[in-house]
């Protein structure tokens, strides 16, 4: 964002600090921490501030990363993220193997899935093959626990198991206590001797997608690995609400909400006034029993000052919790509103 670190004549206020709950999309190809320097780049962040994420994406998986910007958001990481549900969508191939349980790995094939596997050549049809996927993971739901990947970051002896892993060592990683909540098997085709399955997975925090796929094809007696994997949601943040860095140069927006003393103290006109000295479009309401929501839209470094301006309230008002996040516009507004 080459704009952060300048006066905007629309607004009368300088550049302040950056801080926020943001939602990014994560593409493929970076680490999550080489994704955080994108982001620290694109911010023109100190070294001083604090950025941090929750959740971590391996390099080739894509989707929704949560990302903290100064201390006070990134202690917050925990108080969000920490025991919800997580949803993915995730390909998944049948008939071969990997090391690292995934694309990037040394991939092993097994012989071919119709002709030489004797388990198998029963099953004729792309229906059957459905059925049986279908048992296998039904299966696995069943499961309480599920060793992580070799190739993973969980710690071994104070070392990531990935490190260990790649030095030589023989690795024996303990079962974690998981769950598979819910799934929804959306496609499975046959290609050049595989199985390639697409399903949409909500599991509990701590959930290996990687491992998820290779147990399912020793079930299935074939081998699996992840080929795509894309995060959708964690808890109650989506994807759809997640920026791309391309994004910081337009538009974005601000969801706040604050519970305490926050009705019949003018909340909705502070707001209102607020976001019109700064050139911002959405709307405030009450909700629920001493429950206030604002949505802003505008660029960021007048939502910055909004959300401060926000977080403080007018005179009368006593915020017990707050709650905000920085993401994608999904419905534009064209003025800022108070509604009933």
């Amino acid at each position: 964002m080459s704009d952060l670190l300048s006066h905007d004549e629309r607004c009368p206020i300088l550049y302040i600090s950056m801080h926020g709950l943001f939602l990014f999309h994560k593409p493929s190809g970076p680490s999550s921490a080489q994704f955080l320097n994108q982001i620290k780049r694109a911010f023109s962040l100190s070294r001083s501030t604090r950025i941090g994420h929750g959740g971590t994406l391996d390099p080739f998986a894509s989707g929704l990363l949560v990302v903290g910007v100064s201390r006070a958001y990134t202690k917050l990481l925990n108080h969000h993220l920490l025991r919800v549900t997580k949803e993915y969508k995730v390909e998944i191939v049948l008939g071969a193997s990997s090391d690292t349980d995934d694309r990037t790995g040394v991939i092993q094939n097994i012989p071919n899935i119709n002709n030489n596997n004797p388990s198998i050549q029963r099953l004729t049809s792309i229906v059957e093959w459905r059925e049986k996927i279908e048992l296998a993971i039904e299966k696995l739901q069943q499961r309480e626990t599920q060793i992580p990947p070799q190739y993973s970051a969980i710690k071994v002896q104070g070392q990531p198991a990935y490190a260990r892993k790649r030095a030589g060592e023989t690795l024996t990683l303990s079962s974690k206590k998981v769950s598979l909540i819910a799934y929804t098997l959306e496609s499975v085709q046959e290609k050049n001797g595989l199985i390639y399955l697409t399903a949409i997975l909500l599991v509990s925090s701590g959930f290996y997608i990687r491992s998820f796929a290779r147990d399912l094809g020793e079930l299935l007696g074939l081998g699996g690995y992840v080929q795509t994997l894309e995060r959708t949601k964690i808890g109650l943040f989506s994807l759809k609400n997640a920026l791309y860095l391309d994004d910081l140069d337009k538009d974005v927006e601000l969801r706040f909400w604050a519970s305490g003393v926050v009705q019949n103290v003018g909340f909705r006109a502070f707001a209102r006034d607020s976001a019109q000295e700064l050139h911002i479009v959405g709307f405030s309401r009450n909700i629920d029993e001493n429950r206030v929501e604002v949505v802003g839209q505008g660029k960021l470094i007048q939502l910055q000052e909004f959300l401060t301006r926000l977080s403080q309230g007018p005179t009368h008002a006593h915020l017990e919790q707050i709650e905000s996040y920085f993401g994608r516009i999904i419905q534009t507004y064209t003025e800022f509103v108070i509604l009933e």
